[in-house]
């Protein structure tokens, strides 16, 4: 088996003889971004990578729910959240009262990883301190208190004080979890005191009292957590994005925690970029970046993985949606199926396997067929818009015959160029009507434009070629001849079929339309006058 991409590599060197469990979390604290997908993403292509290898392996993803809700996001309404302020999210309600704050929120994301055949097992890190499960880890790091000071310390260079206790009771009297100190561990209870100030965002209530720090009754820091979470589970692999993975940074604290504490070895790491939004990170808490779902109710879900898996876990991606993203993300995806079609076994040349394996990687499951001849999406976009025109013959016209998968992709492009148009995210200029008759404003034309039409009618009468590209070349070559410029030129065209001055690429429009037709609507906007 040839390694070519990052994750085939990584599973290569994994040692065979144990079953590997891949974990990945994700805290709902609000609408979650598109960039939250990555982090699911880029351990998913390890997990397929493995079962590629037929090496054991699991993979899990988690809700930490019982995080507190330190920020009540600009979407939701303050007066009726602030309260909640600093309790945990799975005892927060949701937006529609019928489940809690967190699965609410965290839905989204689980809807967005099956859409896109991210194939994890969720699971609540609360249901788990709840049970039990955490309980001996809970035990073991405030019976080694000191010893997690001192990691702090050394690691992180972060002081606490003497008789600090790693751990975050509920408070009985508030049900907050941010505001709460444990002051004293006996092995069966803490003593607690819920804060006025501990927390600039919440205001504990004043209670002090005793209870047992188990069974989903209290939280570890979020550091020392992530190395509980590891040792219960048994986690091999997780990844961090790069605010974790900074010198000194959770990770680090985690790692040593797990190493010194439990005296396990810890994670195999994969470090990554976030996505971001106009140059800038995502933010859950804020709604800064597009919704998940959003996203996934909007991308096909073999594009919207190709967008993800086509780069490294350390290259930063900037994402968009809007003018002609989408367009240009097709065109990519069909220029790397194209490439991947050279790959074979006695080609030495990595790019064409590194390009076959991004594509396999891109499908929702493995094995998926993928259609080797397809119509370009920006052309789609054009014929959707004529009238009476059907796709998949058309494209039988323009590809020759084609099998029962290709016209499946093609008329799923057609229905999706449908939806696109019809969303915000597509811009104007790709959009048009047909018009039946010569439109009333094709009556505002120059002269240079009119005699640019009637030039134009005479040499699409002679072309041999009546396809886009030809015609699109021979637009651009009479527009010089007569000395217009090509702006003048492709508005003359918009506004003679479809009363606009702007409008999708001119040589898939008239090359889409019956030539007669084509000829008939030049010489009469050219008459004009």
């Amino acid at each position: 088996m040839h390694y070519f991409y990052w994750s085939d590599k990584l599973v290569a060197d994994l040692p065979r003889d144990q079953q590997h469990v891949i974990n990945d979390s994700k805290t709902p604290s609000g609408r979650i971004h598109i960039g939250a997908l990555r982090g699911p993403l880029i351990h998913d292509l390890v997990y397929r990578s493995c079962l590629d290898a037929n090496v054991e392996a699991s993979f899990l993803f988690g809700s930490d729910d019982l995080d507190p809700l330190d920020n009540v996001p600009p979407y939701l309404n303050s007066e009726v959240y602030r309260p909640y302020l600093g309790m945990p999210l799975r005892y927060v309600p949701s937006p529609n009262a019928n489940t809690s704050y967190s699965d609410y929120f965290m839905s989204d994301l689980l809807y967005a990883m099956q859409y896109v055949g991210i194939q994890a097992k969720p699971y609540r890190i609360g249901d788990y301190y709840v049970s039990g499960s955490f309980d001996e880890a809970i035990d073991l790091i405030l019976r080694n208190a000191d010893t997690v000071r001192e990691i702090y310390k050394r690691v992180s260079d972060s002081d606490r004080p003497d008789g600090w206790l790693p751990i975050h009771p509920i408070c009985e009297s508030c049900g907050r979890i941010a505001t709460t100190t444990a002051i004293a561990y006996d092995g069966k209870e803490i003593t607690y005191q819920c804060s006025f100030d501990r927390v600039n965002y919440a205001k504990g209530c004043g209670h002090k009292g005793s209870r047992s720090p188990f069974g989903g009754r209290a939280k570890l820091p979020w550091k020392l957590e992530w190395a509980a979470r590891w040792a219960v589970l048994g986690v091999t692999i997780e990844g961090a994005g790069k605010d974790h993975i900074v010198a000194g940074g959770s990770r680090h604290v985690a790692a040593r925690v797990l190493d010194e504490v439990f005296h396990r070895t810890p994670p195999l790491n994969i470090p990554y970029e976030w996505l971001l939004a106009g140059g800038q990170g995502m933010s859950t808490s804020m709604g800064v970046g597009y919704s998940v779902r959003h996203v996934a109710d909007n991308m096909l879900p073999e594009l919207l993985r190709f967008s993800l898996v086509r780069q490294k876990p350390m290259k930063a991606i900037e994402f968009e949606m809007e003018g002609m993203a989408i367009p240009r993300l097709f065109d990519d995806y069909d220029a790397c199926v194209d490439d991947s079609a050279d790959s074979t076994e006695s080609n030495d040349n990595a790019e064409p396997h590194l390009r076959q394996r991004i594509i396999e990687l891109s499908q929702i499951s493995a094995n998926l067929q993928i259609p080797q001849r397809r119509l370009r999406f920006t052309e789609v976009i054009t014929l959707v818009q004529i009238p009476h025109v059907n796709v998949s013959q058309r494209a039988e016209e323009q590809l020759g015959h084609l099998s029962e998968l290709e016209q499946a992709d093609i008329r799923r492009r057609a229905d999706y160029a449908e939806a696109w148009l019809k969303s915000g995210f597509a811009p104007d200029h790709v959009r048009f009507t047909l018009h039946e008759t010569l439109p009333t404003v094709a009556r505002g034309l120059s002269d240079k434009q009119r005699q640019f039409l009637g030039s134009l009618a005479q040499h699409l009468e002679k072309l041999e070629h009546w396809s886009g590209e030809y015609v699109h070349n021979l637009i651009y070559d009479v527009s010089k001849q007569i000395t217009l410029t090509s702006k003048k030129a492709f508005s003359a065209i918009y506004l003679s079929f479809a009363g606009q001055e702007f409008g999708p690429r001119a040589g898939n429009l008239l090359a889409n339309l019956d030539r007669d037709f084509v000829l008939t609507r030049l010489c009469q906007a050219s008459d004009l006058g």
